[in-house]
């Protein structure tokens, strides 16, 4: 049966799922990290954690009746590896101490830990038994694995129910000999002799309950059942839990195990436990007591007190330091604070002149101060940050755009539940929030100054911001598309592939901020120049660009961001280079970047909306072969094309319908390339029509492009520009691509303002793609 092979983990042998304990150096960062996000993707079955929550929260309870002498020696001697001893620590850690060790109370009188008579003499310690290197917050079956079982019982009615806000319990009317096979733990049957049979459930999922757990364990076969057919089970309350009517909207979790025999014979060997049970089909199966847990240690680690010798000179100096350091932060963050509202009030000052006021041209500047004038001064919109998180209108002390806890329209416990709903259904999700490349960057929405909203697509959004002392992009999900699953894993893992990516040519990732999950934002570098197309679509840039000049620059940046990609240890393929997808900065220099967040996958959209990616796709792309890196050399040829001619490639129009269908058609049979003007360099078209072969493998690397363009073709520029001058030419060599930061930029600016292209619209103005051709922005490629 396959559920007893995947779930009846102590069955095989241990050497096979042997697990390595954590170093006891990093004990403590553990424990933060695990206080840190113990909210968001808490670990079903952790009786720890909650019994620590429950104290840290103020909550009491009395401590167990129980002596120091009568305790396990393997609890005693865990207690005097930390210099503490049973009567100083809390009831709390008395009840997690052990049952991290695997010791649970049992009682023919079904007795728990919820007061202090449980020094009764029918209440005994029972010893649990688990696979090696596991511990007991590995016992519980996943409800994987129990609907498995009950979609495959044939002995009788077996069904999963629904309790609780998100638990599930097996029915008691199910064969408990069905139930055998996924137990996860085992105990000695004759421990708990003469114990009453109880009825009731004996699987239930961990309902995230907030009440004090008491473990005890019960029977749930009859007295008579042979020892190694019984079957037990861990509950965490004094009540019996009989089925829908003891559902709570917060649920306990009960855990299944089975019996052993007196007759098995136990041998320690290297810390292990392995038997031989006579009466049952099982030759030999690795068993061992409770691994300890990593948290529980760094409790006791925590609670330990050191002698004063301990204190030393040291110490003292580090807490010196420590204060130095504290007071530092302290005035850094005030003279932050301050210098955040100064350039507030002077951004804000700029915004309402309608100009970025810095001698440079930007395409788009008489948008950003119109638009953001507007959401200024009308005391009756919604402030951006209610708008990003679908808040209504209400009263608030100004139109400003901080968020504040009020614009939430959730409480925090149900954020919280949400979170952990979505990461126990989503692998995707739950490595994510646990990645350290995310952990380590995440920014909090009260850090983030949300301006206005940049552009929205059909299925993202970005907005104008502020982190800190300067101006960001924030890309997220829109409302109607926070509730598709696939789309917040495909959001969640172009943000772990952006966060790896670091390189002065490419866009730069600055953090990642949720609240919820379902507000995922991806905070990034602001690029003020806009896209290159936009640039090259304006008449008076056309007149004013070189290839002596800003072109060359330009097609070098591309280059450079291309061997990054190319040069890491799993190829990074860009997919979709085209110059829509290059962001210039203020001084006019490329940084490559894709936005895919709203484009749809769909064919036939792509075909019937004109302009798309597959205009720059490589012919072995659009015929559904097999390519590699080389495809992106193919899309730098066309962007060589498009920055040579000013214009999209193959002489589309963005009014024209269907020539796409047309122009793929003759790409993939070779019979249409990009053209070139007449006048371009030589060694410019030359290199162009390498990157454009037909056949993948005659296409230049990367790093051969970039090594062309600066050893072979800036050289022949430069003599040609110097013979030029020579000749009686008055103007400059190759002057710096900031030249359009003077008279031609005003020119080119007043040609702008007919456009409406916004400065980042570039992220998010497709709304059709591929489904070939564009499937995630960033691709791995393993060589």
């Amino acid at each position: 049966m396959p559920v007893r092979r995947h779930s009846a983990l102590f069955l095989l042998p241990h050497d096979q799922h042997r697990l390595y304990p954590v170093p006891c150096h990093s004990t403590l960062v553990l424990l933060c990290l695990l206080l840190l996000f113990s909210g968001h993707c808490r670990a079903t079955g952790d009786l720890v954690m909650r019994l620590y929550d429950l104290e840290k929260s103020g909550h009491s309870i009395a401590k167990l009746s129980l002596s120091s002498s009568e305790l396990p020696s393997a609890v005693t001697s865990r207690l005097s590896s930390y210099s503490l001893a049973w009567s100083e620590i809390s009831g709390f850690m008395q009840r997690a101490l052990l049952w991290d060790s695997g010791f649970v109370f049992a009682s023919s009188s079904s007795a728990s830990m919820t007061s202090s008579s449980l020094r009764a003499p029918t209440v005994t310690l029972v010893q649990i038994y688990t696979a090696c290197s596991k511990g007991m917050e590995d016992l519980l079956p996943s409800l994987a694995e129990i609907k498995t079982l009950a979609r495959n019982s044939s002995a009788g009615p077996c069904e999963v129910q629904k309790c609780g806000i998100i638990g599930h319990f097996l029915a008691g009317s199910c064969p408990l000999m069905q139930l055998l096979p996924l137990t996860r733990c085992a105990v000695y049957a004759s421990a708990i002799e003469g114990q009453e049979q109880v009825k009731g459930v004996v699987w239930a999922e961990d309902g995230r309950s907030t009440s004090v757990p008491a473990p005890v364990l019960r029977r749930h076969t009859a007295v008579d059942t042979e020892a190694s057919r019984s079957l037990f089970a861990v509950h965490l309350s004094e009540a019996i839990f009989t089925g829908t009517e003891s559902c709570q909207p917060y649920t306990d979790f009960i855990v299944p195990c089975r019996g052993m025999a007196d007759n098995v014979r136990v041998m320690r060997s290297s810390e292990s436990i392995s038997f031989i049970d006579n009466s049952s089909s099982l030759v030999k199966a690795g068993l061992c007591p409770a691994s300890h847990g990593a948290l529980m240690d760094a409790w006791l680690k925590l609670e330990s007190v050191p002698s004063a010798e301990t204190f030393s000179t040291l110490a003292i100096g580090l807490l010196v330091a420590f204060v130095l350091i504290s007071v530092a932060l302290a005035i850094s963050v005030c003279w932050l604070s301050r210098s955040r509202a100064r350039l507030q009030n002077a951004y804000d000052q700029v915004m309402l002149e309608r100009s970025w006021d810095d001698g440079c041209w930007s395409p788009n500047s008489h948008l950003m101060g119109g638009l953001l004038g507007s959401s200024v001064i009308d005391e009756e919109r919604l402030t951006p940050m209610e708008v990003f998180f679908g808040a209504q209108l209400r009263n608030r002390r100004s139109p400003g755009v901080r968020g504040t806890p009020a614009l939430v329209a959730t409480t925090r416990a149900e954020i919280t539940l949400s979170n952990d709903q979505l990461c126990r259904e989503s692998t995707i999700l739950r490595a994510f929030v646990s990645d350290p490349s995310i952990v380590t960057r995440r920014i909090s929405f009260a850090q983030l100054h949300f301006l206005r909203l940049l552009a929205k697509g059909g299925s993202g959004e970005v907005w104008l911001g502020q982190y800190e002392t300067r101006y960001v992009a924030m890309k997220c999900l829109l409302p109607a598309k926070r509730e598709d699953p696939e789309a917040l894993e495909r959001f969640a893992e172009e943000i772990r592939m952006a966060s790896l990516l670091a390189h002065p040519r490419i866009v730069a990732f600055c953090g990642v901020a949720w609240q919820s999950l379902l507000h995922l934002c991806a905070v990034t570098e602001y690029m003020p120049r806009g896209d290159l197309e936009s640039l090259l679509a304006n008449p008076i840039a056309r007149k004013e660009l070189s290839w002596s000049r800003e072109k060359l620059t330009l097609s070098s940046d591309i280059a450079e961001a291309l061997v990054y990609l190319h040069s890491l240890v799993s190829i990074v393929i860009h997919r979709d280079l085209k110059s829509k997808n290059v962001l210039l900065d203020r001084r006019l220099r490329a940084k490559l970047s894709d936005f895919g967040l709203s484009r749809e996958q769909s064919i036939e959209d792509t075909m019937t909306n004109g302009i798309g990616t597959i205009l720059w796709s490589a012919p072995e792309v659009l015929e559904g072969k097999r390519y590699d890196e080389k495809s992106d050399l193919f899309s730098f040829g066309v962007v060589l094309s498009e920055i040579d001619t000013c214009a999209l490639p193959y002489g589309f129009s963005r009014h024209a319908k269907m020539r796409s269908m047309q122009i793929v058609h003759l790409v993939s049979e070779g019979k249409l390339l990009p053209s070139f003007r007449d006048d371009c360099p030589p060694p410019i078209r030359a290199l162009a029509q390498r990157c454009l072969s037909l056949d993948p493998a005659a296409r230049p690397t990367a790093m051969e492009v970039t090594f062309e363009l600066r050893s072979f073709i800036v050289p022949q520029l430069l003599q040609q520009q110097v013979s030029t001058v020579a000749g009686g030419d008055s103007g400059s060599v190759i002057p710096s691509t900031t030249s359009l930061c003077t008279t031609d930029a005003e020119r080119i600016e007043s040609g702008a303002a007919q456009q409406s292209t916004d400065v980042h619209t570039n992220v998010i103005s497709e709304d059709a793609n591929n489904k070939q051709t564009q499937t995630e922005p960033w691709v791995v490629y393993e060589k």
